[in-house]
């Protein structure tokens, strides 16, 4: 009896998180609550070679090619939502360096999503660092991140 007790206040718990998840439409719709995420690209790569980047084989920068390209020591905000499992295929033109980064699990909530592009110590490989900063227009924190 107590692990069925234990099972139904999981699903209750579950249940309860769902409905934070969702609202009513006017129509007595349910819709998914929409969450403002915002990407910031920084390109930590020592190089003379802009990065530029492709989401799922589309171009995530603007501009198409070395004209949206990001700069090293050079941070954008991305127009573009990400969500889990894309790809984004980054590649130094020049310095003939790629790398590909999958998105993992994302925050529930708003938030500005980090992702740092540098140089692997011991090889010219590209490497990654993500982060997620939550965001909220009620709070009065700063945040602040050095690369």
């Amino acid at each position: 009896a107590a692990a069925l007790s234990t099972g139904a206040s999981s699903l209750r718990a579950a249940e309860t998180a769902m409905q934070k998840m969702l609202r009513a439409t006017s129509d007595g719709l349910v819709a998914p609550l929409k969450v403002d995420q915002k990407l910031l690209v920084c390109n930590a790569y020592p190089s003379d070679s802009p990065i530029t980047a492709l989401l799922n084989g589309q171009d995530l920068l603007g501009g198409g090619g070395a004209k949206g390209a990001i700069a090293f020591k050079e941070c954008r905000y991305v127009q573009s939502a990400v969500q889990r499992q894309d790809r984004l295929d980054f590649d130094l033109g020049d310095a003939e360096v790629q790398g590909t980064f999958e998105v993992g699990d994302l925050p529930s909530g708003d938030a500005v999503l980090l992702l740092v592009l540098e140089k692997r110590a011991d090889s010219p490989m590209l490497r990654f660092q993500s982060f997620a900063f939550p965001s909220a227009a009620n709070r009065a924190e700063a945040q602040v991140a050095v690369i």
